[in-house]
């Protein structure tokens, strides 16, 4: 049963790869909100998941928390393991991050003003993290995760 349910979930994403707005689910046992760029309900649980993982870790203030899927793979993770399913959940958080810190280049701030974390859309295994400094955008066609945003 457990295989199966991998199976949908990865059919899903690719449903929603393939056909913008394919399907649309529910968050279960929470308030309903947008459905972010065709995420399924176990993706949306999965990216607050690792939104608030990664607010507990950094001590961040975030204002802006964006999920996407998108076609991929990382072979060469930061955080010891690798995501190799062809479909990657990206969690952007974009907020203030007080205890992380980077070397500036030239001309540029070293101030943080982003983390993107790259996870398995199936488990929301973390395989890369990074960050952002200078001025940050929010992803375009992305849908807020609502739950997360100014914690």
């Amino acid at each position: 049963m457990q295989r199966r349910g991998r199976l949908l979930g990865l059919a899903a994403a690719a449903c929603a790869l393939a056909v913008a707005g394919c399907s649309s689910h529910e968050n279960e046992g929470r308030t309903p909100q947008a459905n972010p760029a065709g995420l399924t309900g176990q993706q949306i649980a999965l990216a607050e998941h690792i939104a608030r993982t990664e607010i507990a870790r950094q001590g961040s203030r975030i204002r802006l928390a964006v999920p996407q899927l998108h076609p991929g793979s990382v072979r060469q993770s930061n955080t010891g393991h690798t995501c190799k399913t062809g479909t990657l959940l990206r969690v952007t958080l974009i907020g203030s991050f007080p205890h992380t810190t980077v070397a500036p280049l030239p001309g540029r701030s070293a101030t943080v003003h982003a983390e993107v974390v790259e996870a398995n859309p199936v488990t929301g295994q973390e395989c890369l993290i990074g960050v952002k400094t200078g001025r940050i955008q929010p992803p375009k066609n992305a849908t807020p995760l609502e739950s997360v945003a100014h914690s």
